[in-house]
């Protein structure tokens, strides 16, 4: 992060309840020792959104905790690339409650019609299995020039072997997020 984007003064690290939470306070405190520079964290609460913990009537209930984000979000700008429809109607109302604007698309080709129209954005969330143009070709494309070269990117995928993670790097991912980790 810090050679990809020289400076950290936009940066934010938001950890999901429960695993994220200690993933990014970690980061912080590396970036911290690189840079020099306090990066922010928050806690993140994903809960109410969590279809494995609704399955039985019977039995414990999820217990709902604090989202703690005490530094502002608001006007962060990301954009969601899935081709399902499921995905970017489960987290585009997440993000938006937590005060991002969520812009979303269906594919690459329509991201990077976004692209070509001079949105901006600062993060962007892409599947990787999508019709068309992957989410690796959709990344290298990003990378190779442009006003999204340096835009941080996140791979959100169902394959997340430590190969995958590795292509998702080489490719230009900041992140690789499995679909299926329930505990984050």
């Amino acid at each position: 992060m810090v050679e990809r984007h020289r400076t950290l003064d936009n940066l934010a690290l938001i950890g999901i309840r429960t695993r994220g939470v200690p993933i990014a306070r970690r980061l912080a405190a590396v970036l911290h020792d690189i840079a020099g520079t306090t990066v922010p964290t928050g806690v993140l609460d994903i809960t109410l959104y969590r279809d494995d913990l609704m399955r039985h009537a019977v039995g414990p209930q999820p217990v709902l905790r604090k989202t703690d984000i005490d530094f502002s979000i608001d006007d962060r700008r990301i954009l969601l690339v899935d081709d399902s429809s499921f995905f970017r109607n489960l987290l585009a109302p997440l993000l938006t409650a937590n005060g991002y604007r969520v812009t979303t698309a269906e594919d690459a080709s329509a991201a990077l019609e976004l692209c070509e129209a001079g949105e901006d954005f600062d993060v962007i969330i892409s599947d990787i299995e999508m019709p068309g143009m992957n989410g690796f070709e959709f990344a290298n494309e990003v990378r190779s020039g442009g006003a999204w070269a340096k835009v941080p990117m996140v791979a959100l995928s169902a394959h997340a072997t430590s190969a995958d993670f590795e292509r998702g790097r080489n490719a230009g991912f900041n992140d690789y997020v499995a679909k299926f980790d329930r505990e984050a």
